[in-house]
């Protein structure tokens, strides 16, 4: 693999990320990974297929990044490596999203990775930023086309620079790169917004935009670009993100400096939706947690059978969620400091549970057995 020198960097990174402001998440679910914000702002002009292959790797560093993110000492994967110098990882041909028949692109597309040049954004021991020119990998494909795997190897240093915490890390789902966007636009632009799915909007500069995506004169013309790389994105992202399958999506609208409002806008604006459907079902799960959280308090503290805690958490609502806790907790303590007063405590707690859903506000304890 060859390597070329860094050079430093004159634009700011600070307009395109969200730098020390996005919040770093140590815990992803089944659905999501980890990606340093590195990679996402890492100019390349990959395919489809290639982009692909950079998640492939991306997935098999995650303990890596979770090391990183908890303070533990990084251990990079090297057990395919031909020497220490190198970071190799064995990936099976059906888990880059391909299907068999395609097998044959998918490796024609592999064997290009070492040509296709990469710029690696990274800060150096003084805050400096630069970029290191160079290229993701070399790719080892065996000879026998029975073969059902190709090994990926990586220049230590190269791998260094992806895994780096200097921009922050961001989650996102492994599956609307692999199997769901239709282009290499989408995918690219979903790293991006994803990145700023909590802030739910950023801004970046055309010219930035165009650097990042590698297609500074591609489409010369920014109704070439809209109609070539923004509007395809934003129109597939929608319909993963309103059918359950991407997290986000994104609508846009051109920013330009002064008076002028036509030709090439300075920046494009984004804003960042999060799916309606996913964030239903998070809702959901959520409020599922309460409820059975309130029921086992209830069988746990006040020894009421499975079906009566039940049937007490049914009658939870987000209003009275709140109070009802704040009832619980009263009924307990008193129910504790007061053994001599109450001569039948399971029906004080059964009363007094029944006159707070009755009332759907807070009794005082006391009031509701005198």
């Amino acid at each position: 693999m060859t390597m070329a020198k860094g050079k430093k960097r004159t634009t700011q990174y600070e307009e395109t990320i969200p730098f020390a402001e996005f919040v770093e998440k140590q815990v992803t679910d089944e659905m999501s990974i980890i990606q340093p914000v590195t990679v996402t702002i890492m100019r390349q002009g990959f395919s489809k297929i290639q982009n692909r292959a950079l998640i492939c790797v991306i997935d098999k560093l995650q303990s890596c990044f979770h090391d990183l993110l908890n303070g533990r000492p990084v251990s990079l994967y090297n057990s395919e490596s031909s020497s220490k110098e190198k970071v190799s990882f064995k990936i099976a041909l059906n888990e880059f999203g391909v299907d068999k028949n395609n097998y044959k692109a998918l490796r024609e597309a592999l064997k290009k990775l070492p040509q296709m040049p990469i710029e690696i954004p990274y800060k150096s021991s003084t805050g400096k930023l630069y970029d290191k020119f160079t290229n993701l990998c070399n790719v080892l494909i065996p000879k026998d086309r029975y073969s059902n795997y190709v090994i990926i190897e990586i220049d230590r240093d190269v791998a260094n620079r992806l895994i780096n915490r200097d921009f922050g890390y961001q989650n996102l789902f492994k599956s609307v790169i692999l199997h769901k966007c239709s282009n290499k636009y989408s995918q690219r632009i979903y790293m991006m917004i994803t990145a700023w799915k909590k802030k739910q909007s950023f801004e970046i500069t055309t010219s930035e935009f165009r650097k990042i995506l590698m297609i500074e004169k591609k489409y010369p013309e920014f109704r070439l670009l809209a109609y070539n790389v923004l509007e395809p994105a934003r129109k597939e992202l929608e319909e993963l993100a309103l059918a359950g399958k991407s997290d986000c999506y994104f609508t846009y609208e051109k920013l330009y400096r002064g008076s002028k409002h036509t030709k090439e806008p300075d920046k494009i604006a984004f804003k960042v939706i999060e799916s309606p459907k996913l964030a239903n079902e998070e809702t959901a799960k959520g409020w599922g947690v309460k409820k059975n959280y309130y029921r086992d308090m209830l069988m746990r503290h006040f020894n009421l059978k499975e079906s009566e805690s039940e049937e007490y958490a049914s009658m939870l609502t987000v209003e009275n969620y709140a109070s009802a806790l704040e009832c619980m907790m009263n009924i307990m303590n008193y129910a504790n400091s007061n053994t001599q007063r109450i001569f039948d405590r399971r029906k004080y707690i059964i009363t007094s549970l029944d006159n707070f859903f009755k009332k759907a506000k807070m009794p005082i304890v006391i009031d509701a057995i005198n």
